[in-house]
């Protein structure tokens, strides 16, 4: 199973996991609150060349809600631009999803691409169908847009 997930929920950094048969690889980068690194620069990283894309299973991307709305929606239109042109499952993962797979796990520290990977593996049949047309981002309702990016 070749899964790659994306995280770009937080502010001032985000990460990257891909899991190859059975090792996952990370990276995180921190950023500006207003820059974002390029997918390039992580699939550099990562040792992931143009053509690896697609020997891809499965790809997750975080949805949301985060500390940016404009960085999520953004991740979000990228991995569905990219699966529906590969033709590859796309499975969007919200932070209260990932929020109850911790504490359900007692928690753990890791960076959130790997623990979507990480809950995701517990049931990847029913990730497998997904349509990237059916992942959007969600914006957190409490907040106005500009409070999210203050």
């Amino acid at each position: 199973m070749k899964i790659i997930s994306y995280d770009g929920s937080m502010q001032e950094k985000s990460s990257m996991s891909v899991l190859l048969e059975n090792d996952i690889k990370t990276e995180i980068i921190e950023h500006g609150k207003k820059t974002r690194p390029s997918w390039e620069t992580f699939f550099k990283k990562l040792h992931l060349r143009h053509e690896d894309l697609s020997n891809i299973d499965l790809f997750l991307v975080c949805t949301g809600p985060g500390s940016s709305y404009t960085a999520v929606r953004s991740s979000v239109s990228f991995f569905k631009a990219l699966c529906t042109a590969l033709n590859k499952p796309l499975a969007g993962i919200s932070c209260d999803e990932l929020r109850d797979f911790r504490q359900k796990n007692k928690g753990t520290d890791k960076a959130n691409s790997i623990e979507m990977i990480n809950l995701v593996k517990l049931s990847v049949d029913d990730y497998l169908d997904s349509a990237p047309s059916s992942v959007n981002p969600i914006h957190d309702e409490e907040h106005t847009f500009r409070e999210m990016n203050v």
